[in-house]
């Protein structure tokens, strides 16, 4: 089939349409992606990952839960399910917050939509956990608050996590202290010689009832908040259990103490992941609904864009054209064609062959003798019932057939040939 220059032009621009529209949806609106990423200067929004191998990531730190005894287990849901799955310890790593404290906090201030950032329902729904003897390991680097709090409770109207909690983390004047010893003995801090962190945030409270595990002049670094009969540890450090700080210092040992503390041998571990973004899907919900509105409207352009081609293609404007209108084909037409092809290529002897196998037989018909007689006496039976000289006709089968076994003959001996069974013909009454 012979393709336009239309329509190769057609397909390009569809094919254009369809990796712009697919390019254009992939793109978020929030261009602060907590995806895990090189760790590169500059890049703030590293996601500590369960399945993060790089520095930054938490990977070791999942191994290792496995290897303490523990069953580690990615969470994927929101804490509002916590009550069925099974864990008195949930792992909290870096995760999102969702903040409207603006100006008091240094935060931009502009509450987001996402279903996956913590807010102030979260602390409400993780509270009602703890409080039935659970267990909370939260490891984050800011965590924003107002202050506006009294005695731990929400200050009216906001929604962010650190005002319902009472908590604030933030980085206060830099100590430049990386290794810290524990504030006093206990459970948490048992085997601790020293601690590793670079963070320069400190953990502060609103109401002063969680213990200081480890301090210095800028502040707490981790502490341990009662909650009813659960626990709420909060260390002002993302990174003190990555996979680049889980092996300097004792920090291996506090993860250790910690999950010790908060499970009990072979308990499940928590590593919350849906605050990274990485949620399963909603009760019902279809292939189509996950893959969200932007990619939605890039294959239904798409789709139509295909739709619209197949019909211009497949369309008829038209009535039907045949392709033999106002011709007609004499049978000379093809006999001329078929004669003139053979010359071309020089095959007399097909040609020779084809005229003389249609004489023996329109001849034997003529006679009422078998098509497979032998030429002798085909020839003599000719002789006796026809004009035809015996001699003559056994001459001219005989000379036929050594042409054919040579393969060769020339035109002129073809058409020789040729006029004597036509002639014989003639004789013999074969119209």
């Amino acid at each position: 089939m012979k393709v336009s220059r239309e329509l190769i032009g057609v397909l390009v621009l569809v094919c254009l349409f369809i990796v712009l529209s697919l390019s254009f949806a992939g793109k978020s609106v929030d261009q602060s992606s907590r995806q895990a990423v090189d760790d590169l200067p500059g890049k703030a929004s590293v996601d500590s990952s369960y399945s993060n191998s790089r520095s930054s990531g938490s990977l070791g730190a999942f191994s290792l839960t496995r290897r303490l005894g523990y069953r580690p287990i990615v969470w994927r849901h929101g804490w509002k399910d916590l009550a069925g799955s099974g864990s008195k310890t949930l792992l909290v790593i870096n995760p999102g917050f969702d903040s409207n404290v603006g100006f008091l906090s240094g935060s931009s201030g502009q509450p987001t939509d996402q279903t996956t950032t913590l807010t102030a329902a979260d602390w409400t729904t993780l509270q009602s956990w703890l409080k039935l003897g659970n267990n909370a390991i939260l490891l984050t680097s800011d965590l924003s608050s107002s202050y506006g709090s009294q005695s731990g409770q929400q200050a009216a109207g906001s929604t962010a996590f650190g005002d319902a909690a009472g908590l604030e983390v933030n980085s206060a004047i830099p100590s430049g202290r990386r290794s810290f010893s524990p504030s006093l003995p206990g459970p948490y801090t048992s085997g601790i010689m020293r601690l590793y962190s670079d963070s320069d945030a400190r953990v502060r409270q609103s109401v002063p009832n969680g213990v200081a595990l480890f301090t210095d002049s800028a502040g707490a670094l981790a502490i341990c908040k009662p909650i009813g009969a659960g626990r709420l540890i909060v260390v002002a450090d993302a990174q003190l259990f990555s996979n680049e700080n889980l092996g300097h210092s004792d920090n291996s040992v506090f993860f250790a103490n910690l999950l010790g503390q908060s499970s009990g041998s072979g308990g499940i571990v928590l590593f919350d992941e849906y605050h990274h973004g990485d949620a399963v899907a909603d009760s019902g919900a279809t292939m189509w609904t996950v893959l969200g509105r932007p990619l939605q409207l890039a294959i239904i352009q798409g789709s139509v864009a295909l739709l619209a081609l197949l019909a211009v293609l497949a369309m008829r404007f038209g009535k039907p054209i045949s392709l033999t209108q106002g011709q007609i084909r004499h049978t000379g037409e093809y006999v001329t064609s078929l004669a003139a092809l053979n010359r071309r290529a020089g095959a007399t002897a097909v040609a020779l062959e084809t005229i003389y196998r249609q004489f023996l037989r329109d001849l034997c018909s003529r006679l009422g003798i078998s098509p497979d007689t032998r030429l002798d006496v085909l020839a003599r039976t000719a002789g006796k019932r026809t004009i035809v000289s015996e001699s003559a006709l056994r001459n001219l089968l005989v000379l036929c057939e050594q042409r054919l076994d040579e393969g060769r003959l020339s035109e002129s001996e073809l058409l020789e040939l040729v006029r004597q069974m036509e002639q014989i013909r003639k004789d013999v009454g074969i119209a």
